[in-house]
């Protein structure tokens, strides 16, 4: 590809083809916390499966992030509406509860440890 060529490539495929991430779409409008995307409660499906590809490799990373918007989100929303917040648990299953449905898979090598101790082996 010439210079001329790579010039009219958008920034975000550029930088796609270099394996790095496109800049995130489905972000939070503080202090609703709605997608600013679809209008969806935030995180929406959209935003979980952008942020598990950003955050690829790094699940800690990913819910630090998820937990510290979720303290901000029940301040926000508190503030807003304090009869309106809902439950801290819904929010808590809105900001973090649907890792719990993406874990990783274990390998097979930790796995067969887990089936050990559990026969006593």
């Amino acid at each position: 590809m010439t210079e001329a060529q790579r010039d009219t490539v958008p920034l975000h495929q550029r930088a796609l083809r270099q394996g790095e991430h496109a800049p995130r779409e489905h972000l939070p409008a503080r202090p609703l916390w709605l997608c600013r995307a679809c209008g969806q409660p935030w995180p929406c499906g959209q935003a979980k499966l952008d942020l598990l590809a950003e955050y690829q490799g790094s699940r800690v990373s990913l819910c630090l992030y998820l937990a510290t918007s979720l303290c901000n989100a029940i301040d926000d929303l508190h503030r807003l509406n304090s009869s309106m917040t809902g439950s801290t648990a819904d929010l808590f299953d809105r900001f973090l509860g649907w890792l719990r449905a993406c874990r990783p898979s274990a390998p097979a090598e930790h796995a067969g440890s887990a089936e050990a101790k559990e026969t006593g082996q």
